[in-house]
Formats: C-alpha cells, structure tokens, sequence
C-alpha cells in the first residue's frame, strides 16, 4: 500500500493536542491583515487582539492563499505521496476549498486526490482529519478512506452564537439592517451549520439561554460520541458549568470537552463567539 498523508487548513481545531496518525497531516497556513499593511501568520493571532466590532470593509481579514501557493504545495506532496487527503473548511463558510477545487483539476500527478468538504469548521473539521488520521494508521485502503470519511461528515453538527454580529455582516451571512438592529438589541443569535452554510435558527438575550439551547439540542441525539463546547477566552462564562454538568448527569459515557475559540472561527464569527459540536457515532 502506498504513503498516503492529509492536507488541511488552520481552520480545523482538534478534540486532543496529540492524536493518533497527527504525523500525517500537513498544513496550509492562513494569514490575515491585522491593521493595513500589517500581515501576520494566522497562527500568532490572540483572540484578545480581536476587535468586539468590524467595518464592513474593515481589519482585521483573513487572507487566503493564492492560486500558486496551493499549487505548490500539492505539487511539493506530489512527489513523496500516493494518496492526498484534502480536507478544508466547508464551502459555505469560505473560499478555499472552491479554489482548491480549481487548483486540482488543473494539476496531474501520479498522487491520487480525495478532496472533501468538511461542510464544517473547527472542531467540526478537526474531528473528520482524525478520522483520516486513525484511518490511515490503521492502514485502510484509500479507496475505503475516501467512502468513511464522506459518510462521517453529515454526522457532524454544529450550533455556533455570537453577540459579535459585524463579524457576520462583513463576512456576508447576515445583512447590515441585521447586524446593526441585533447589536443594538443585544441579541445573541443562534446559527445551525447545515449542509456547510449557515442557518439561523433562533436569537436569545443572554448567555443562560443560550446554555439551555445547547442542552436542548444534545438532547436530540440518540447515539453521541462526541460533544465539544467552543467558548471566547474571556471570562465569566460560568454558565458553561451547566452543559458540564448535563453531560456528566445524562451522557456519562460520551466525550464531552471544552475549547477556546481559534482564530480562524473567530475571524469570522467574532472574538466571543460560542459554539457547540456533536459528533454522532457512524456505523461501522
């Protein structure tokens, strides 16, 4: 069997710092433009440095990597792989992966490509490249790799709120006349990512609402493997204590973890943005 490796963008955030087959995942880098002018790796961002509100045109913005430098870099994995899992933030979220798509069919190689859509983000996405990660280890055919990893990414869900709705505005999920009227209202608005985009669901007025939101929707699962809560690293959120605690009285068996918000997410949905992941269990 040949040397199989997976390429994915900072935008994935893993479930643990260390997993099984991390050796062969690659990574496209971000960068993003702070201030004018000032352009800095994605990954040195703090999420403090963040502003609470963005100009529609404003900074700070992530930069996505050319139409050459995602050439390169495949053409660079080209000569050492026989099989090239690409795994990006979905399509409904950001422009990489369309580019991707453009850049592949354009290059021949004796590599073979499984370009997949995660229709997620973040953790979401982190848990589909372990998946790929586990499956290669395990020496899967890539045949078969390429079939479990697409029949694992409708098992994924995400609920993701933010008050930072400028963020949402610019990014071009919500309307002006939408953010500014939330923003003054002070609500807190709740998107289920469906099919990789974006669907309101619901708006709250404060955070133990929202707790309550994220209960309710663990609740609709029958067969949970995972649950991960992704919070700002401000503060005072006490009221993540609460889905803690539901998960220890009603889901003592399934993964529950907490993680602050990357800079990827928070680009753009904002520095105080939450979210919460299900990862349902897929038959093997």
């Amino acid at each position: 069997m040949g040397l199989s490796c997976i390429l994915t963008d900072n935008a994935a955030q893993f479930t643990r710092p260390t997993f099984q087959g991390s050796k062969y995942v690659k990574y496209l880098n971000n960068q993003i433009e702070i201030e004018k002018g000032q352009i800095i790796d994605l990954r040195h961002v703090k999420i403090h440095e963040l502003p609470r509100r963005v100009e529609p045109t404003g900074l700070p913005a992530l930069i996505a990597p050319s139409f050459n430098d995602l050439s390169n870099v495949i053409l660079s994995l080209y000569q050492s792989y026989d099989d090239i899992f690409i795994i990006l933030a979905s399509s409904g979220l950001y422009p990489i992966y369309s580019l991707m798509e453009k850049v592949v069919s354009n290059l021949h190689g004796r590599a073979t490509i499984h370009l997949i859509d995660s229709q997620s983000i973040a953790i979401g996405e982190g848990q589909i490249v372990q998946y790929a990660a586990k499956f290669i280890t395990e020496n899967m055919n890539p045949v078969k790799i390429d079939e479990r990893l697409r029949e694992i990414v409708p098992h994924i869900y995400t609920l993701l709120c933010t008050p930072n709705l400028s963020y949402l505005h610019r990014a071009g999920f919500i309307d002006y006349a939408q953010a500014s009227v939330g923003e003054m209202m002070s609500f807190l608005p709740i998107f289920a990512l469906e099919e990789g985009f974006l669907n309101p669901m619901d708006k709250v007025k404060n955070y133990r609402n929202l707790i309550d939101c994220f209960n309710e929707f663990i609740d609709e699962f029958d067969d949970i493997e995972n649950v991960s809560l992704i919070h700002p690293s401000v503060p005072g959120l006490i009221e993540a204590k609460l889905i803690r605690q539901h998960m220890e009285e009603n889901y003592p068996q399934v993964s529950y973890s907490e993680y602050v918000i990357n800079p990827f997410l928070a680009s753009l949905v904002g520095p105080r943005g939450m979210g919460i992941v299900i990862t349902e269990t897929v038959d093997r």
